[in-house]
């Protein structure tokens, strides 16, 4: 048995539940994959509030004994922002109180602005439950470093799989995809606007896929309402082999978020050689250069997204010369290397 697997034999993974969705049960899935053994567990449920409550109770519960009967010394708990901080930090108290290591792995792009509504001292004092925080990137490092004044805080990069077939097409029409949260946050009503308000220019030239769950009403009526149903089409909630098609078949991946942590969707258009427009916020900026490997639009800024859009037109090779920069950046994110980080802050917890 291998050092690597006795350590993992020494953690629970706290988080969803299984079935959910979104950037957090993605990166669980994956190490359910490459970590073994693993064990993980959740404090919600997809049965609604009521179940969420019940699950997280029994949870707490079941720790004492956790503790005492099995071999699981330190809670790697997975945590993004509002309602997922809070009854996560329950289980960072009382796993505190048992005698775990406790790890807070935050997922949460718009946890600045969460801690800052529920006071950061509040929130401060909650974290320091942690015997260490996980940032996503060396910009969050810096704020839970300098304002929420977390003494250790190492980054780890999000696990994001090797792709198969890598598709660098070249044709007339530019396939744009963007999968993620529907909603005024992610940016994707600021990019149908400007598909809305050139359509005429790139009709025939441009096709958007758009992937996801949240505002879908709000999204599907600004389609209709603008008549844009034959260039952005909505492809429902999208994962697994469909996931993977909709990457193979797309030349660029658009992410024009507000506020973000650092988005897998980004990761995952790198891994498959893939154009990126996204915007300079949390960690995008240390992974998308502009110019190199994407280009950076400002949040909100439509006359920038357009610019953008035509850039790729423009140039149907672009692409795929940006792809293959991030195919070389992307390698630090590949399971085995993101297992060797763990494993690492993992063992420093249980030599102390």
């Amino acid at each position: 048995m291998t050092q690597a697997t006795n350590i993992f034999d020494k953690v629970l993974f706290i988080g969803p539940y299984k079935s959910g969705k979104g950037g957090i049960v993605s990166v669980i899935s994956t190490y359910r994959q490459h970590f073994s053994p693993f064990h993980c567990t959740a404090t919600c449920s997809h049965w609604g509030h009521f179940f969420s409550l019940f699950v997280l109770a029994w949870l707490l519960v079941r720790m004492p004994f956790i503790r005492l009967f099995s071999a699981r010394k330190i809670l790697h708990i997975h945590f993004a922002s509002y309602g997922s901080f809070m009854r996560k930090s329950l289980v960072m108290r009382w796993g505190k109180l048992l005698g775990f290591k406790v790890i807070g792995h935050c997922h949460g792009g718009a946890f600045k602005q969460f801690s800052q509504q529920k006071g950061k001292d509040k929130i401060s004092r909650k974290l320091h439950n942690c015997d260490v925080i996980i940032a996503l990137s060396e910009s969050w490092k810096s704020f839970f470093t300098e304002e929420m004044k977390c003494e250790h805080v190492e980054v780890a990069n999000n696990p994001i799989e090797r792709a198969n077939d890598i598709e660098n097409m070249v044709s007339d029409k530019l396939e744009l995809l963007f999968l993620g949260r529907i909603g005024a946050l992610k940016g994707i009503f600021d990019v149908v606007e400007v598909i809305a308000q050139h359509k005429e220019e790139i009709a025939g030239k441009l096709h958007l896929t758009i992937g996801g769950d949240g505002e879908i009403s709000a999204l599907t009526n600004r389609i209709d309402n603008a008549q844009i149903g034959d260039i952005v089409e909505y492809a429902g909630w999208v994962s697994g082999d469909a996931k993977e098609a909709l990457l193979r078949k797309t030349n660029v991946v658009v992410l024009t978020s507000h506020k973000e942590g650092l988005p897998l969707i980004i990761l995952e258009a790198m891994a498959h050689g893939k154009g990126v427009i996204a915007t300079p916020v949390g960690g995008i900026p240390e992974i998308i250069s502009d110019g190199e490997n994407g280009i950076i639009v400002h949040p909100g800024n439509t006359e920038e997204i357009y610019k953008s859009i035509v850039t790729y037109i423009n140039d149907n090779t672009l692409a795929r010369r940006q792809g293959e920069i991030s195919l070389k950046r992307i390698e630090p994110f590949y399971p085995e290397n993101v297992k060797a980080e763990l494993v690492k802050i993992y063992s420093s917890l249980i030599s102390k």
